[in-house]
């Protein structure tokens, strides 16, 4: 995004995800580390209290107030920031611009609970991942705040420590974890609002020192995000144990994208009543999810989330079946309406291969009968091959592979996929 016509100087900056880190440490985090955390997180924020009546601060009213007021104390430390006039001016025009576009969703949250009471500072030098997954916190004041919104001030953090990469990784596995994907449609404003108090404490000598508050002065300012990988839709299908969760899986944690999945929308449309036993609570799961109608809603339910992730730019991964033509319409209409691309990953492992993963399912779950071999069955019966005439690129898996090999195949064969990623 581009500074308005008719300044003297363009306020061009790189996307906070790309900045160049100016003196924080960097982050020892993998990508398994960073998705751990942000499944503690949502652990963490799932526990934690919540009251409609303590939503005020993340009304869209009271967020205008809180940008005039952090932009306000940001022009008290422009020597430290290096920021001028003309670039304070900016930062409010983004944030407010942001601010507008997010109104309905901010609104949205509010009446789903997503304000809780959470940590209120909440930086990479305050949390640590232990290799187990366990969240750990020092003491610090909370707040009633949006988990996006702490969720971006960490984000943040770690973008000026060297780890952009992680902090979206994070954000997809609190996605993933929470059923949370509006928060991709408010986290850019979240973030911006984040760099100008993160800046001002690191002014102030609080939370890093003085000289950090140039790096977090520039990513309040930074234009639009570049992502490893541009906006795109990529769909693993195929029928059941083919692997297509274990690729799906393996390639969103390497693009840090987040992953929509069928099986996960599924179990949180499928309330269970409360009192029954664990053979009840079985029976009536699989009764619903096998009544008439239910299909369609999953779908739709994916499709929702996935509209979430690509209008914030970013690519996603979705993690379904598909076996009908219908069902892959419907991915076809939504890459069209957000104009991005769209490939099809088809898992399909050698028969013997599905075979065993059928019979280890069996025993995993302790199956008298073959029970997954039935379900495999019912769903090759509905299986619809793929025609020419449908649209989108369409690339065959042999999921039998190891899960390296499957990623280096879908890496030469997705357009404009990155070289090099994280280790």
């Amino acid at each position: 995004m581009e500074a308005p016509a008719g300044r003297a100087r363009q306020v061009v900056m790189t996307s906070s995800r790309n900045l160049r880190p100016l003196g924080l440490p960097s982050v020892g985090l993998d990508g398994a580390a960073a998705e751990a955390l942000g499944q503690s997180l949502a652990r963490l924020f799932a526990a934690a209290k919540r009251e409609v009546g303590n939503s005020k601060s993340a009304t869209p009213i009271a967020l205008a107030q809180r940008v005039r007021n952090a932009v306000a104390e940001l022009a008290t430390v422009a020597d430290a920031t290096r920021l001028g006039p003309e670039s304070l001016d900016e930062v409010e025009r983004l944030q407010q611009a942001q601010l507008r576009s997010s109104v309905d969703v901010l609104l949205d949250r509010i009446e789903e609970g997503k304000i809780r009471a959470l940590p209120n500072r909440l930086r990479w030098s305050t949390a640590l991942a232990r290799p187990d997954g366990v969240f750990q916190q020092h003491h610090e004041p909370t707040a009633f705040r949006d988990v996006a919104e702490i969720l971006a001030r960490l984000g943040v953090d770690l973008t000026a420590r060297h780890a952009g990469q992680r902090a979206e990784q994070i954000l997809a596995a609190f996605a993933l974890a929470a059923d949370d994907y509006s928060l991709f449609r408010v986290i850019d404003f979240y973030e911006r609002h984040q760099a100008c108090r993160l800046a001002v404490e690191a002014a102030e000598g609080a939370g890093g020192g003085g000289p950090d508050a140039r790096s977090f002065g520039l990513a309040a300012v930074a234009t639009g995000r570049r992502l490893l990988l541009p906006p795109i839709i990529i769909a693993t299908t195929g029928p059941v144990a083919s692997g297509k969760s274990t690729i799906a899986h393996a390639l969103a944690l390497r693009i840090g994208a987040p992953r929509v999945v069928a099986d996960a929308v599924r179990d949180v449309l499928l309330e269970t009543p409360a009192g029954l036993s664990e053979r009840e609570i079985h029976e009536a799961y699989w009764q619903r999810a096998f009544a008439k109608g239910f299909e369609d809603r999953v779908y739709r339910a994916v499709v929702h989330r996935a509209e979430h992730v690509l209008a914030s730019g970013r690519p996603v991964v979705l993690d379904a079946c598909m076996p009908t033509r219908a069902r892959r319409r419907e991915i076809e209409q939504l890459a069209a309406a957000h104009g991005v691309p769209l490939w099809f990953v088809e898992c399909r492992p050698d028969p013997a291969v599905l075979r065993k993963r059928l019979a280890e399912r069996n025993t995993r779950d302790g199956c008298s009968d073959p029970a997954w071999e039935a379900i495999a069955r019912d769903l090759a019966k509905r299986w619809e091959p793929w025609t020419d005439a449908e649209r989108g690129r369409h690339l065959h898996l042999d999921t039998g592979q190891p899960v390296e090999q499957c990623l280096e195949a879908t890496r030469a064969s997705l357009p404009g996929w990155p070289d090099r990623f994280p280790d």
